[in-house]
């Protein structure tokens, strides 16, 4: 089980959503960290939890392949684009610095789950929320979940990368400029302006959704290893549900 937080401040809450294997990108969940599956559970946390507001600000960590990646500043240019906000604003914490308030919500969750039995997703559902008020299960599985797209695919042909993005931490999207980015080294650097938007990028298409994707599943091998050497760590109540037989 995957779960990958967002933190709400302005309702003072915690989106943890939950991701089993079999509902992951690519097989096994080969692709689980990937700019598809970030982008999707923050546009779909934009979409399902946001209040209306048009200027926003995100804080995140420096972790290149979830976060400080091109396709990442290309959802964000293009929110502004489309209408979506206003005006954001991306800082990322300096390297060495990892833990900020997700971590705090996932410090609650760890706790209880040290001393807990956990067979199943409605147990860890469970887990995540009673410790905290302010932290909630988002599971794949429900009516309103999200559902993946292709993101990386939709932005690379619409939005250019950004040249040595690891020397700026702080990013910012004005509908006064859209289709740039105004970056900074430091919060009293000095800003410069980028186009990110490129030349030849068919503007009639941006409100146009990425193509849907559907979860890779588990492979015969994973199904097999998982039963043989999972399935008798679970509680019989639970077994064929966690982990049930092969598929023949």
């Amino acid at each position: 089980m995957h779960l990958f937080g967002v933190r709400l401040d302005g309702l003072a809450m915690q989106m943890n959503y939950m991701i089993d294997e079999d509902e992951k990108i690519g097989p096994d969940g080969s692709l689980a960290h990937g700019p598809n599956s970030v982008i999707s559970m923050i546009h779909h946390a934009f979409q399902t939890y946001g209040l209306g507001e048009l200027d926003c600000s995100l804080h995140a960590d420096n972790c290149g392949v979830q976060n400080k990646n091109r396709y990442v500043l290309g959802y964000l240019c293009w929110r502004v684009l489309v209408g979506l906000h206003r005006n954001i604003n991306f800082m990322l914490q300096i390297p060495g610095h990892t833990r900020c308030l997700v971590d705090a919500g996932f410090g609650q969750i760890k706790e209880l789950y040290r001393r807990s039995d956990c067979d199943t997703r409605d147990d860890i559902a469970r887990i995540i929320e009673q410790p905290s008020k302010s932290n909630k299960a988002v599971k794949f599985s429900e009516e309103e979940a999200w559902i993946w797209r292709d993101w990386k695919g939709y932005l690379s042909l619409r939005f250019k990368a950004l040249k040595g993005i690891q020397q700026y931490q702080h990013f910012r999207f004005s509908s006064n400029a859209p289709g740039y980015v105004f970056v900074k080294r430091r919060a009293d650097s000095e800003e410069s302006r980028i186009l990110l938007l490129l030349g030849h990028a068919p503007t009639s298409s941006l409100g146009d959704a990425p193509t849907h994707l559907v979860p890779g599943g588990l492979t015969e091998e994973r199904q097999r290893y998982l039963y043989r050497f999972v399935r008798h760590l679970v509680r019989p109540c639970a077994q064929d549900q966690t982990c049930p037989a092969p598929e023949e």
